[in-house]
Order: structure tokens, then sequence, then C-alpha cells
């Protein structure tokens, strides 16, 4: 599920610029957290919008285009990884959206050892006698 937060950040990043642009991914490790900021040099988000973009529903899309769905979404994956993913953005400038994640959601538990068999054959040693 994760993967359709980061499908959804980078496809509105793209959207975001109209012609040329740079979208860039930096990940980092701030104690116990995991950071992963996506910015793009498109065309920002006004401060009266950005408050609301995670909202469900909300769009500046034109009909058709979007459902309103995708940040709201993209918001719940990552609260249901004990998260959290927020929005910073200058107008004409761009728009940084941060994904913090605590570590112990991204590190595998260690591999549990088999467990012994409930009964034990005798080997075979070759001697049927």
């Amino acid at each position: 599920m994760i993967n359709q937060v980061f499908l959804n950040l980078l496809a509105n990043a793209a959207q975001a610029i109209e012609h040329q642009g740079t979208i860039t991914v930096v990940t980092a490790v701030e104690g116990d957290k995991v950071l992963i900021r996506i910015t793009d040099t498109g065309s920002g988000i006004p401060p009266d919008i950005l408050n609301r973009i995670f909202a469900p529903f909300f769009t500046t899309k034109g009909a058709g285009k979007g459902t309103g769905l995708g940040l709201s979404l993209a918001q719940d994956i990552i609260r249901q990884h004990h998260g959290r993913l927020f929005a910073t953005s200058v107008p004409g400038q761009g728009s940084t959206f941060t994904i913090e994640l605590p570590l112990s959601e991204l590190q595998p538990s260690a591999p549990q050892p088999e467990s012994a068999p409930d009964t034990l054959k005798p080997a075979d040693t070759g001697n049927n006698t």
C-alpha cells in the first residue's frame, strides 16, 4: 500500500510542473524516524488551499481529472503505518511533501527459528532386521 502513496505523490508532482521542472526525492534518517521528501518545482499551492489538500474529495483539478481522494488516501495509509504526511509550499516555486515513518515500521522482524516437529521418527539406519 505504501507504493500507492509514492505513486500518488509523484504523479501529483509531475502534474504540478507545467512545462519543465524538477522532482527530487530525498531520504534521511533522523533518530528513530525515516523521512522521505518529494519536492517539485511546479506551481506551488496557495496557503488558503494548502490546509485543505488532505480532505476527502478536495481537488483543484478540473472535472473528470481527479476524484480528490489521492492525498486523503495517502495520508490514511501513512497513518496506518504510524507515520505522518504533510506538505509545505511556496506559490510559484513548488511544493514539498514529507513522509515521516518510524524505523520500527520499516525494519523487518527477526526470523523466527523453525519449531521442532511434534513427533520424531527414528532415523533409517538401513538395517531392516
